[in-house]
């Protein structure tokens, strides 16, 4: 991004740039565009990186998204239409749909695909004039250009907050079309950064967007539906099958365990991964199952799917350094968790004596310790 002279210190609702951006959008209910997101996540070398289609409605009385959700890539298309979270494979036929009221997390809210969405659309947020109205925030404004068009930046340092330090946070505003044109985000946390780039072209705003591929017309064209629906803890039918089959070297052990080998009544499996910030979060409650929930015979184990033994030691053993878990983890192999499908991270799995799964979430839950525990009664 190449920056033009400093323009700094006035107000955004004094500036026809910023109050054409904000009639802009709030004028229409819809708006699609391609975005392009970088993503590097705590701890990690390389970002993931999106390039997908969104289309978005804004429905304010929606409590999880504000509005109907659509993110299609090449293979793959992801949605919500209010009450249902869509995951198909058009090309092998596949569909899983499931309740938004009992997975709010899975697929999009609680994986990356979650960033895609324009926050700033949906919820109708005027987070900009904020930024630069507080004092707390040292933002500037500057004319640019980005990718020769010109564009309003906007650039924010925020204030740390515990262990999130140098946070600082940039957008530019398309000054032709008045759409967001960037985003960028980074953070420092316990000696990793985390930083995001979001790009947005092809920016349409719409007065209406008809989400056909939610249609029944078209869903019942897939082959193979799974309805993770009724009940809440019916899972993928890969996950469910092959829980018996996990098995993995303990983290600071040169033993391995396997699922199979555990004893007790009730498991409490933790999916997690060390970049994951939900799964951070969580880890404090889980510890705390651990301690209050051993005398009903629940072991609780970690699953990580995601790092690597070797090439990732030195990030794990700082992860756990800053992160203690009082329960073991094992890490498995890559070519065994590809076919686990996890919806996303964390997923808490709580399994019976029968080693059915009885319950699950997926992303954090502050009342995950209460919610295991009704399963629990609600299983004797």
């Amino acid at each position: 991004m190449a920056f033009g002279m400093l323009t700094c210190c006035y107000l955004p609702a004094q500036h026809p740039v910023y109050e054409q951006y904000l009639k802009a959008r709030n004028q229409y209910a819809a708006i699609s565009y391609k975005i392009n997101l970088s993503h590097l996540a705590f701890g990690d070398t390389v970002p993931a990186r999106y390039e997908e289609m969104v289309f978005l409605k804004r429905d304010t009385t929606d409590s999880l998204f504000s509005g109907k959700v659509l993110i299609q890539s090449d293979s793959i298309w992801l949605g919500y239409d209010g009450q249902r979270i869509f995951r198909a494979n058009p090309q092998r036929s596949e569909l899983i749909i499931a309740d938004a009221s009992l997975n709010p997390g899975i697929y999009i809210k609680s994986t990356g695909y979650g960033n895609l969405l324009d926050d700033f659309f949906l919820n109708d947020r005027d987070f900009i004039s904020y930024l630069l109205e507080s004092e707390k925030y040292k933002s500037t404004v500057r004319d640019t250009m980005l990718d020769g068009r010109s564009s309003w930046y906007i650039s924010s340092r925020l204030p740390d907050e515990g262990e999130f330090i140098n946070q600082r946070f940039g957008v530019a505003i398309d000054m032709e079309n008045h759409h967001l044109a960037w985003k960028r985000y980074e953070v420092e946390f316990q000696e990793n950064w985390q930083i995001t780039d979001w790009k947005y072209s092809e920016v349409r705003y719409l007065n209406d967007y008809t989400f056909s591929l939610f249609d029944s017309s078209n869903l019942l064209t897939f082959q193979h539906v799974q309805d993770l629906g009724i009940p809440e803890s019916r899972e993928p039918d890969s996950l469910q099958t092959k829980i018996h089959e996990l098995t993995g070297s303990l983290i600071g052990s040169s033993d391995s365990l396997s699922l199979s080998g555990i004893k007790s009544e009730y498991i409490l499996l933790d999916f997690w991964y060390s970049s994951c910030y939900p799964c951070i979060k969580s880890i404090p409650i889980v510890n705390e199952i651990n301690l209050k929930l051993k005398d009903r015979d629940v072991f609780v184990l970690g699953i990580n799917p995601i790092d690597n033994e070797i090439r990732d030691r030195a990030r794990i053993e700082r992860f756990l350094r800053n992160n203690p878990m009082t329960y073991p983890t094992i890490l498995l192999d890559k070519a065994k968790s590809d076919t686990l499908n996890i919806p996303g991270y964390p997923t808490l799995l709580l399994l019976n004596g029968t080693r059915q799964i009885i319950y699950s979430h997926t992303g954090f839950n502050p009342a995950l310790l209460e919610e295991i525990v009704k399963a629990i009664e609600g299983n004797n």
